[in-house]
């Protein structure tokens, strides 16, 4: 059986690529036209045929958002948690003193991830990248939800704390960062086969502070070998610049100066430690302030 025709007719305007002016424009009074995950259509005066057609007086269609970097497994929960504590003599970041305390279990996850699925495609995203831990179902709650994900798992060898509220400390297990590694790896390899189409992939260093060096390159390698790109957390609070002095840190200056285990193609991205009004609340947490770079 053949996919239906719909004809959305007469929307109030229509976001559309104009390929003469190399940009998206306004068309007002415009007609959207789809067959399946087809687009026949877009543009005032339609003529052909339609098995279904709807009224778009009062609407106004847009290509879908692309969010390219969220926690689905997380997030959920720590809203009106996260959002409005911060350390005072850390940067007024979360991330050292509250954060470990408000993690989720692996169990929880999923449903975590659902309700975050329905936020994002109710707020017009239809592109993801999904930076979460690797799990088993993920990837099929993923598929479900019917969005497109880059799927992002995060691996690491360190993990932060602080005993005293006013300086940062690390935990190092290099056997667990070799294990969630080899999870990470299998994880993105699934992505890139499974039978939906809609997911693929990138590779995740979770931070730029809690992988060494060698992490780092390995990671870059399984990137370039797989031809995807690759991802970090850097610059998340203020507190990141002097701990990346120390010789276990390197800041990603360095890592490009020593021996390119980021190489100059590869941005690193300014995440939050950067100052901005506040957004929500209080404060506007500076976990959330998300930036991408290829690979």
């Amino acid at each position: 059986m053949s996919a239906k025709i719909t004809h959305v007719r007469r929307l109030d305007h229509a976001v559309a690529w104009d390929e003469s002016e190399q940009r998206h424009v306004y068309l007002a009074d415009a007609d959207l036209v789809f067959r399946d995950s087809e687009i026949l259509h877009v543009g005032p005066g339609y003529v052909g045929p339609a098995d279904n057609v709807v009224d778009g007086a009062g609407f106004m269609a847009i290509p879908g958002f692309v969010n390219v970097h969220s926690h689905p497994f997380s997030e959920p929960a720590n809203k009106g948690l996260t959002e409005e504590v911060g350390s005072d003599k850390l940067g007024q970041s979360s991330l050292y003193e509250y954060l470990p305390v408000f993690g989720l279990d692996a169990e929880d996850a999923g449903p975590s991830t659902t309700v975050a699925m329905s936020e994002l495609l109710k707020s017009g995203v239809t592109t993801i990248t999904d930076l979460s831990i690797s799990r088993p179902g993920w990837l099929d709650d993923l598929a479900a939800s019917g969005i497109r994900a880059v799927v992002a798992p995060m691996m690491r060898q360190g993990y932060w704390f602080t005993k005293n509220g006013h300086t940062v400390e690390y935990a190092w297990d290099d056997k667990a960062g070799e294990k969630a590694f080899e999870a990470a790896m299998q994880t993105i390899d699934r992505a890139l086969q499974h039978p939906s189409g809609r997911l693929s992939a990138m590779v995740c260093p979770s931070q730029i502070d809690t992988c060494r060096e060698g992490f780092f390159k390995e990671a870059l390698q399984e990137a370039k070998k797989r031809g995807i790109p690759m991802q970090t957390h850097a610059c998340q609070a203020v507190v990141e610049f002097p701990l990346s002095a120390r010789p276990r840190l390197r800041h990603p200056a360095r890592l490009r100066r020593r021996g390119g285990a980021l190489p100059d193609r590869v941005r690193p991205p300014r995440h939050g430690a950067q100052h901005h009004r506040p957004l929500h609340g209080r404060r506007h947490h500076r976990r959330h302030r998300h930036r991408y770079f290829p690979a």
